[in-house]
């Protein structure tokens, strides 16, 4: 994922005027249309695209009151968990990614930018097959760093819901 799109998102998006339509009585929240909601905010902020949203059955209302619904992203590539908390007594939500979208090509050029910076030499690194992979924060990955002398093992941590790295050579 873009981190400057996840960013936008983790910052939190407000949908506001979710009272016309998600309520289904004055103490919950309409689960399908609440989805809806989530996956008009958060559809073309996470790419790939998302198929669907799906949010827990029973939602009750309240300021401050939390629930998780899962994007579904198109393709079968994967989900991605979304905490959404409630604001003015659940007419509005903030949504924050709980999960990464990680693309593991983009972790391979952000560790080879900076081995090259950090020892000025060449380097060729792989980091796995290209494309849209849904990891936790905490999530590791296998990397692999060559020079002219040597090959590393390299350990590529997912440090955040953005999708920010941390590379711990072997």
């Amino acid at each position: 994922m873009n981190r400057r799109v996840a960013a936008a998102l983790l910052v939190a998006c407000t949908l506001l005027g979710l009272a016309t339509g998600c309520a289904k009585d004055a103490d919950t929240l309409d689960s399908a249309a609440t989805a809806t909601q989530v996956q008009q905010v958060i559809g073309g902020r996470i790419d790939p695209d998302v198929d669907h949203v799906t949010c827990p059955t029973e939602i009750a209302r309240g300021s401050g009151k939390s629930f998780t619904c899962t994007a579904v992203l198109a393709k079968g590539l994967g989900r991605v968990r979304l905490r959404v908390t409630q604001a003015n007594d659940g007419k509005a939500l903030q949504i924050g990614l709980l999960d990464a979208v990680i693309d593991r090509a983009d972790a391979a050029q952000h560790l080879h930018r900076s081995l090259v910076e950090t020892y000025h030499r060449s380097f060729t690194v792989s980091c796995g097959s290209a494309g849209p992979v849904v990891m936790a924060p905490g999530a590791t990955f296998p990397c692999t760093a060559k020079d002219a002398n040597s090959s590393r093992k390299v350990v590529a941590t997912v440090v955040d819901p953005t999708g920010t790295f941390r590379f711990d050579v072997g």
